[in-house]
């Protein structure tokens, strides 16, 4: 902003404004006489020129009469009021202007002569269409509009005896301008005085660095000399004439300036003398808005004033807020603030007393010029914090100057919180004791304060017990999304202490660097008018444990962000590590501790450490050494009191998990394992556990596994039901010794297996054979499978496994039945039963549902992992059928049956028919698509098949690939695809509105060939030449018939250095609609054009024509 001065115009202006008012108001020093003779020769004058301006009008009309004559056919074609009513308008002003030629001063000032202008604009205005005769009535009737303009002026000067004076005097500086329009004689011709009429625009200097904002005034009759007051009243725009207040707009739409028509500007012989301005400061509620809820609007914060301006250079004055009401910030939407007074500052000679500014705010200005800051100051302001901290007994807070200008809201203010008054609420985890509070604000924002204080963390204490861990606290505000006032303090210790841990009393916690405590006051958003804050306090912990007893011995145990928090979830374990020099022991025998976690459940935390303890001889459950261990996971529920006389922690149980056993001897193995659930979301209050035998001699082995609970989980919807149900699944396997022949001569049995189960479901897993889930599920009632394994001549020849099963409904009625199998060729020596490790395996599975009627057969094959090198492939057949629907698939588009053969040549097909079938082909390849300018969002479309009612159809697609890559000193890359897709569906009418049949058919056919070349050295390439073409045929029939074919190529020499492109588009007919354009590419229609036709450039982008090769 620039230091604003006010100065009038030049001396020679000014001498002339002077002499003019000069002569004109000693006038009366020439006897009466002389005026009157001078105003009868002006009337005269005037006169004339009134009467010639009517008769060059009756002309004009006379023409516009004659073309509304020739067009009297079409007059409603022209005019949008209708002939008849435009006849009559013109008929009307010829008749006024008749008169006019005849009247004198006195007829004059009887006319309405406004009117005549109204009625000429609406007639202009009126005149529509491009004809002829239109386009002649409306120059004519441009040419009536400025010649009434004249006659109105000519007539005004007539009245008044005024003569217009191009008389002005102008303020560059304080952008302030008076002009004078026109200077006169009154008609009073006993007292003689010059009058004017003049206006004035005033540009506020808040504004005049940005969107200037003018306020105009206007005067007319303004008595310089003589009786009469010489004010220039506010000129508000038509569309506030009569409104109230005048708004205008201040500081980007958020504060608006609202003044009263009674404001104006009094001028004397010097120009300026002064401004009176009444009115009032509103603030939008982007701004600031009242803290009552029941007062709402968008601009409800009003400060009025009344003020004379003698200065325009030292505009400063105060306006009072109604009633002193309360009121909020965006920033700090929930923080109260109370004013009674505003300071409006727009001067640039001084601010107001006291006035600084805020800390923290960026001002535009050296501390010597703050005079020039304009804006808005706010007087004995006063804080209320109680709503966002209602435990401390916070002090009157004092504000320090704060600011309302073009960058928003800006202030600090800060005090003190009395501990001696605050209510004594007593937590176990942590409290906090905060000493001040201070809040910075700066272009509407948050920009410092925070808290100070200190924090104790009272489950660890000193070794002696007397004193807890007390941390020193300095903190910084800021703003939520929402608006609210937070908190976020993070304080850090810097050397290492030892303290007791509450859950073992003969715990030793070490506390080492990068331990850190936070705290955080944010708003519980659940009610947007009214929230509420809470405090959460946050202690991460980096350090080390010491347990030594007579139950527990360890030492070195370090840990990573264990974190202790008041707010649920109340514990979490972090990383673990034990590096101790001893070792560990529980009761004296040897343990290890593989992890530890922590949970909370109401009010509840659980620590949950897994371990494994060594019985005879194993380190660890895996090692293969003989020997037993133990291994097991376990909950120490602490109960977490926050109320009463003396809150704290209190161990209230130990919760088993889990347990595992592992023997391991030479002639036998044993394995066994419970896990244990307590108000899981899932498996409710219950348990699942398993049991492997393994006998040497004689080769034997057995497996248990087991689910038992009762749970309200219902599986349909994900949810709870309201009645609770018991589940149980009981399933044993067992491996018989070699020999015991089936089917004579060479199939022997190897396995029997048998499940029982209840009211769950089962995930069965074809390939691995075997239950991988159980799930609760209350509508199975019962079900069984029974299976056997068996072998042909040795176990790695052909080794197979079968299974049958059936489950019942609620109702007592079969429900399911279903049969599996699952077979592995020339598997590794010694490794019959492990079908994963099989030259080759397959897998059959059946399955029907008697309730909905619905049967399954899927028959897959998949190659094994000693031939991968030389061919790896998979294929499966699916076959569906239900009530209505049917279908059959050898692969989908989505995965299709595939072979790749040593890594580098890769087939794939598939084979759809019957229902569910794809709709639209599927898309190019992406390497395709880049060659002709579609992206892969636009080269993959949506399927349609929401529009079929029964959709029945046909796909088939064959691929081939070739991928080959030379990685020597001269490398070379090779790369072929080639395909096609072919789709017969039968739709709907709604699916392809203009098909001559419901039957459509979609086919495509595309091939790829890329290829380049170059030099490798130090493991970077130098590229030679590279190459890739791309050609693409699809079509749709019958009626509409659509063709359109691609063909693309891309070229680089030297990498890059030559390099060109050209694609060719080849379209016929109409798509089907909704139907697709499978590879993206939106066609016009045309027969056949060119897409593009890159010639060949060099790496500057310049074309390299083919003189340049000779």
């Amino acid at each position: 902003m620039k230091k604003a001065k006010f100065k009038f115009g030049g001396w020679l202006m000014k001498a002339i404004f002077l002499a003019s008012l000069l002569i004109f108001s000693h006038g009366q020093v020439y006897a009466n006489a002389s005026i009157v003779n001078s105003t009868k020769k002006i009337v005269t004058d005037n006169i004339n020129k009134v009467k010639s301006s009517a008769t060059e009008l009756v002309e004009e009309l006379k023409a516009i009469k004659d073309d509304f004559s020739k067009a009297s056919e079409n007059a409603s074609d022209i005019w949008k009021e209708g002939g008849d009513a435009a006849s009559e308008s013109l008929s009307k002003l010829k008749e006024s202007f008749e008169k006019i030629k005849n009247m004198d001063v006195d007829g004059l000032k009887k006319m309405d002569l406004e009117s005549l202008k109204k009625t000429v604009d609406e007639l202009k205005s009126s005149v529509q269409g491009e004809s002829d005769a239109a386009k002649s009535i409306r120059t004519h009737l441009g040419n009536l509009e400025s010649k009434t303009a004249k006659l109105v002026n000519d007539a005004k000067n007539c009245i008044n005896l005024a003569y217009t004076m191009p008389v002005g005097i102008r303020s560059d500086h304080m952008k302030f301008e008076l002009s004078v329009d026109t200077l006169s004689y009154t008609r009073d011709l006993e007292k003689g005085s010059v009058a004017l009429d003049a206006h004035a625009y005033w540009t506020l200097p808040f504004t005049a660095c940005d969107d200037p904002i003018t306020l105009g005034f206007k005067g007319e009759n303004i008595i310089l000399m003589g009786s009469g007051e010489s004010k220039i009243m506010l000129d508000p725009p038509a569309e506030f004439v009569n409104a109230e207040y005048i708004p205008y707009t201040l500081s980007k739409d958020r504060i608006y300036l609202d003044l009263k028509k009674t404001s104006y500007v009094e001028i004397d012989c010097n120009g300026f003398k002064e401004m009176y301005l009444q009115g009032r400061v509103r603030f939008k509620s982007d701004v600031i808005y009242s803290a009552d809820a029941n007062i709402t609007g968008d601009s409800v914060m009003l400060a009025n004033f009344e003020i004379y301006i003698n200065d325009l250079n030292d505009f400063l004055f105060e306006a009072g807020f109604d009633n002193g009401q309360e009121f909020k910030i965006k920033a700090t939407q929930d923080v109260k603030y109370k004013a009674e007074q505003l300071v409006i500052d727009f001067s640039t000679k001084r601010n107001a007393e006291n006035f600084q500014f805020p800390k923290g705010y960026k001002a535009p200005f050296a501390p010597e010029d703050a005079a020039y800051w304009t804006g808005f100051a706010i007087k004995t302001l006063a804080v209320d914090l109680t709503q966002q901290f209602p435990e401390f007994p916070v002090n009157g807070a004092a504000a320090y100057n704060m600011l309302i200008d073009e960058t928003g809201v800006s202030g600090w203010f800060q005090t003190t919180i009395d501990n001696t008054k605050s209510e004594k609420k007593k937590n176990s985890t942590i409290e906090a004791k905060f000493t001040d509070i201070s809040i910075g604000l700066s272009g509407g924002k948050v920009s410092g304060g925070g808290l100070a204080g200190e924090v104790k963390i009272k489950p660890l204490t000193t070794n002696d017990g007397k004193d807890t861990l007390t941390l020193g606290l300095d903190g910084k505000m800021y703003s939520d999304s929402r608006g609210h006032l937070c908190v976020d303090i993070k304080t850090e210790i810097k050397r290492d202490m030892t303290f007791n841990l509450p859950i073992i009393e003969t715990t030793k916690l070490t506390l080492g660097q990068g331990t850190n405590f936070q705290y955080q006051h944010v708003a519980d958003t659940t009610d947007k008018n009214n929230p509420k804050y809470k405090n959460i306090f946050t202690l991460v912990v980096n350090g080390g444990l010491e347990v030594k007893n007579k139950l527990v011995n360890i030492d070195g145990l370090r840990f990573e962000g264990l974190k202790l928090c008041s707010e649920n979830p109340h514990f979490d374990a972090g990383k673990f590590s034990l590096n101790g020099v001893d070792v560990p022991s529980l009761h004296g025998l040897p343990f290890g501790l593989k992890s530890i976690g922590a949970r909370s459940r109401g009010n509840k935390a659980i620590l949950e450490p897994k371990i494994y303890l060594t019985l005879i001889g194993k380190d660890s459950p895996d090692d293969q050494k003989q020997g037993a261990s133990v291994e097991a996971e376990f909950g120490l529920v602490s109960t977490i009191k926050d109320d009463g006389d003396k809150p704290g922690w209190k161990i209230t149980g130990l919760e088993l998990n889990s347990i595992a056993v592992n023997i391991d001897y030479s002639a036998f193995h044993l394995a066994g394992s419970v896990k244990g659930y307590r108000d899981h979301n899932v498996y409710g209050d219950g348990f699942e556990g398993s049991i492997e035998l393994a006998m040497k001699v004689p080769k034997i082995s057995a497996s248990l596994q087991a689910h038992f609970g009762r749970t309200k989980f219902d599986i349909t919807t994900g949810k709870q039901r309201d009645k609770e149900f018991k589940y149980w699944f009981v399933s044993g396997e067992c491996n018989m010794p070699p020999g015991i022949v089936l089917f004579p001569p060479t199939v022997y049995l190897k396995s029997v297996s048998l499940s029982l189960y209840s009211k769950v479901k089962t995930d069965f897993d074809p390939w691995e054979f075997k239950v991988k889930k159980v799930t609760p599920d209350v509508t199975n009632k019962f079900g069984f499978t029974a299976g056997i394994g068996f072998y042909c001549a040795q176990d790695n020849l052909i080794d197979a496994k079968v299974r049958m099963g059936m489950e019942f409904s609620s109702s007592g009625g079969v429900s399911r039945l279903f049969l599996d199998g699952l077979v592995g060729i020339l598997g590794k020596d010694g490794d019959g039963g492990q079908f994963n490790q099989s030259f080759m395996r397959g897998k059959v599975g059946v399955n029907y549902d008697f309730e909905h009627d619905i049967f399954d057969l899927s028959i897959g094959a998949i190659t094994g992992p000693s031939i991968e090198h030389i061919i790896k492939g998979s294929a499966e057949l699916n076959l569906h059928t239900e009530p209505g629907k049917w279908w059959c698939n050898i692969g989908t588009q989505k995965a299709p049956v595939g072979l790749t053969f040593m890594k580098k040549i890769n087939a794939s097909t598939y084979l759809m028919f019957g229902h569910d079938i794809p709709t639209t082909l599927p898309p190019l390849d992406p390497r395709i698509s880049a060659l002709f300018n579609v992206t892969q969002s636009t080269a993959t479309t949506s399927d349609h098949s929401d529009m079929f009612q029964s959709g029945t159809g046909f796909a088939f697609g064959i691929a081939l690939s070739l991928d080959c890559h030379l990685n020597k000193f001269v490398y070379a890359d090779l790369v072929f695809l080639g395909g096609t897709d072919l789709l017969i569906v039968r739709g709907s009418k709604e699916f392809c509105p203009d098909a001559s049949s419901k039957y459509r058919a979609k086919g495509q056919v595309y091939v790829y060939l890329a290829a380049g070349a170059g030099i490798k050295f130090r493991k970077k390439k130098f590229e030679i030449v590279e190459f890739a073409a791309a050609a693409n045929l699809m079509g749709e029939v019958p009626k509409p018939v659509y063709i359109e074919g691609n063909i693309a190529f891309d070229y680089r020499i030297l990498g890059g250095l030559i390099k060109g492109h050209a694609h060719a588009k080849y379209s016929h007919g109409t798509p089907c609609s909704p139907g697709r354009i499978d590879n993206g590419v939106n066609y016009d229609g045309s027969e056949f054009d060119i897409y593009e036709d890159t010639k060949a450039t060099d790496s500057s982008g310049r074309e390299i024509n083919e003189s340049d090769w000779d």
